[in-house]
C-alpha cells in the first residue's frame, strides 16, 4: 500500500463504520461513554407524520368524579366537569319532568347580541318543548332595542320608561334584573304582548308579572282588570293572566321596579333568552346577590348556559385574556352559589374572522379565549361546550358567511337566523346526547354546512 492510497482506505473505513452505526440506530457506549444515535441516510426515507389530533393532551381530571373522555381542543361534545356527571341537575330534572314527577324544568340563557331577539334560544326552545312539552316564550323584559327584530313574540311599548341596566345604572344597581335590565314607569306607560303563529307559542297559558319591591298600594292593569301587587320581596311573581292570546299593561307612575313578564303553561321546559348586547359577561358580578337568591327561592333554574365572547375579540392581534378569567370566574361562582341546585353550561366562543393581509381568517385571539373559557369551566366544576368546533373549527365563519343560504352575516362575527337555527339544533343533539347516551340522534340532524374535528391551532 503506497502512502498516497492511505487516506483514501482511512476515510472509506470511517464511512463504512458510520454507515453501519446508521442501520443499527442505536445509542451505545465506549469507554464509558455515551454515543449519539448517528444516522446519514434518514433524508432516503419517507419522515414518519405524526397525526395532530392523535397527540396526548393534558385534560384537567377532577378527583373523585367520572373520568373526563374528551380533549376540549378538539371535541364538540358537551365535556363535564360536574362533581358526578356532565349537567348532572339539569339531566336529572329532565327525566322528572318525562315521567311526570314534576311540573317544569327552566332554563336561563345568557348571552350578548349573538342571541338577542331570542336568536338560537327560540330554536332550543321549540326543540326541547317538542320533545318535553310546554308552551311559551319564558321571560321577556318590559322594553328592548329588538323588539321589531324578535320572532317568537310580537312586543310593543311606550316611549316613557325609565331604564337602568347594566351600562346605565342610574343609582338601581342593586336592583337589575337577570337580564341586566329593570324598568320604572312613568304616568300611563303600558307594554303589549302579542302570541304568534309558531308552534308552542299562539297562545298565553299563563302569564307572569316579575317585579321588585313595590308600594303595597299601587295598581296596574292587565287587559282592563285592575290589579294589586301582591308581594313585596325583592323579587316577585304574579300571576296576572290566564289562556289569552295578548297582554296589554299600564302602570301608573309610583316608580315601583319591574323586570318584566314571563309566558308559560303549567307543564313544560321553558327557556328564558337573558341576552344582553356589547358584553362580555363580567357585568353579571353587578347582579345583586340577595336578588339571586330570591329568584331561585321563587323561580329555580335546572341549567343555567352562560355565552360570550366576540365582545372580548375587539382587536385582531389581542392574544392575552388573562385578565379576564377572575371576573368571570367570580361571576359564575356568584350565580353557582345562588342557583345551587343547577347546571352550568358555559359555551366558547364561536369563530370570528378578521382580515389579515387581506384576507379573512379565523382570529388569532379565538383559541387563546376558549382556552380561557374552558379553565374556568374546570375550575367552577361547570360544564362547557365548544361552540368554535360545533362550528367547523379554524376558519369556519368564513364558510358558515359563504354558504347558501348563509349562516353567518357580513360582519364575520354574528349569525343569521337560519346560522343560529343550525347552532340551535347541534346543541340540542348534544343536550340529548347526554340525556340518552344511547340514541345517537333525537333529530337526525344534517348540517347545511359540514362540521368537522377541529385542530389544534390557527
Amino acid at each position: 500500500m503506497s502512502a498516497n492510497s492511505k487516506p483514501f482506505y482511512f476515510i472509506l473505513a470511517t464511512f463504512l463504520i458510520v454507515l453501519l452505526l446508521s442501520f443499527l440506530g442505536s445509542t451505545f457506549r465506549v469507554f464509558g461513554i455515551d454515543i449519539k444515535n448517528i444516522n446519514i441516510i434518514s433524508d432516503l426515507f419517507p419522515e414518519e407524520v405524526v397525526d395532530s389530533t392523535q397527540i396526548a393532551v393534558q385534560v384537567p381530571v377532577i378527583i373523585d368524579s367520572i373520568p373526563i373522555p374528551y380533549d376540549f381542543r378538539v371535541s364538540d361534545a358537551i365535556i363535564g366537569y360536574e362533581k358526578g356527571a356532565t349537567m348532572k341537575a339539569f339531566i336529572k330534572a329532565m327525566h322528572e319532568l318525562s315521567e311526570g314527577k314534576r311540573k317544569k324544568v327552566r332554563i336561563g340563557y345568557f348571552g350578548d347580541s349573538m342571541i338577542e331577539g331570542d336568536l338560537l334560544t327560540q330554536d332550543i326552545r321549540k326543540l326541547l318543548q317538542d320533545y318535553f312539552g310546554g308552551n311559551g316564550v319564558g321571560f321577556v323584559p318590559i322594553t328592548s332595542i329588538v323588539a321589531g327584530f324578535r320572532q317568537s313574540i310580537s312586543h310593543s311599548f311606550s316611549e316613557n320608561w325609565n331604564e337602568s341596566n347594566f351600562l346605565n345604572s342610574k343609582g338601581y344597581n342593586g336592583n337589575l334584573y337577570l337580564s341586566g335590565h329593570t324598568f320604572r314607569p312613568s304616568e300611563s306607560s303600558y307594554v303589549s304582548y302579542s302570541a304568534v303563529k309558531y308552534s308552542h307559542l299562539n297562545s298565553f297559558p299563563e302569564t307572569y308579572l316579575l317585579y321588585g319591591k313595590n308600594d303595597s298600594i299601587s295598581t296596574f292593569t292587565i287587559n282592563d282588570s285592575v290589579l294589586k301587587y301582591e308581594n313585596h320581596d325583592i323579587f316577585n311573581r304574579q300571576l296576572v293572566s290566564m289562556n289569552t292570546s295578548r297582554v296589554q299593561a299600564r302602570f301608573n307612575g309610583s316608580g315601583n321596579t319591574l323586570f318584566g313578564f314571563s309566558f308559560e303553561s303549567q307543564r313544560g321546559i321553558f327557556v328564558d333568552n337573558l341576552s344582553f348586547r356589547g358584553i362580555s359577561g363580567i357585568e353579571l358580578q353587578r347582579l345583586s346577590p340577595a336578588l339571586l337568591h330570591s329568584v331561585n327561592a321563587t323561580q329555580p333554574y335546572d341549567l343555567i348556559v352562560i355565552q360570550y365572547g366576540p365582545n372580548l375579540l375587539f382587536k385582531p392581534e389581542l392574544l392575552d385574556f388573562s385578565w379576564y378569567e377572575k371576573p368571570i370566574k367570580n361571576a359564575i361562582l356568584a350565580i353557582k352559589d345562588a342557583f345551587p341546585d343547577a347546571s352550568i353550561l358555559i359555551v366558547g366562543s364561536a369563530d370570528k374572522s378578521c382580515r389579515y393581509d387581506g384576507e379573512y381568517r379565523t382570529q388569532k385571539g379565538v383559541l387563546p379565549l376558549i382556552e380561557v373559557q374552558n379553565q374556568v369551566a374546570f375550575e367552577t366544576n361547570s360544564n362547557f361546550w365548544n361552540l368554535y368546533n360545533a362550528m367547523g373549527g379554524r376558519n369556519s365563519m368564513i364558510r358558515w358567511v359563504n354558504s347558501d343560504p348563509p349562516l353567518a352575516n357580513l360582519d364575520y362575527t354574528h349569525l343569521t337566523h337560519k346560522g343560529a337555527t343550525q347552532v340551535a339544533k347541534i346543541l340540542y343533539d348534544k343536550i340529548m346526547q347526554v340525556y340518552d347516551p344511547e340514541a345517537s340522534s333525537r333529530t337526525k340532524i344534517q348540517p347545511i354546512v359540514r362540521y368537522v374535528t377541529a385542530t389544534r391551532g390557527l
